[in-house]
């Protein structure tokens, strides 16, 4: 999970999201994360350019049997 400042595209202010990061796509010469925005309960896609700061990272543990790191997102700042 990943707690950040989002700049949004039609508003001055930038806002905080706690997102759970699924993957990174590039696109049209962009790079989006896609995601679930925790506090809306909704899918949500971000372009990276505009994450102005990443607050906190949480990894949640899982048993091991169920453990998939194809899942995991990490961001090195």
């Amino acid at each position: 999970q990943l707690d950040l400042i989002y700049k949004v595209p039609t508003s001055p202010i930038e806002r905080r999201k706690q997102i759970i990061a699924q993957k990174l796509v590039l696109q049209n010469e962009k790079i989006y994360l896609y995601g679930y925005d925790v506090e809306n309960d909704k899918s949500i896609v971000l372009n990276v350019r505009r994450i102005i700061q990443i607050l906190s990272k949480t990894f949640k543990k899982k048993n091991p049997e169920e453990q998939d790191f194809s899942s995991y997102l990490i961001i090195f700042s």
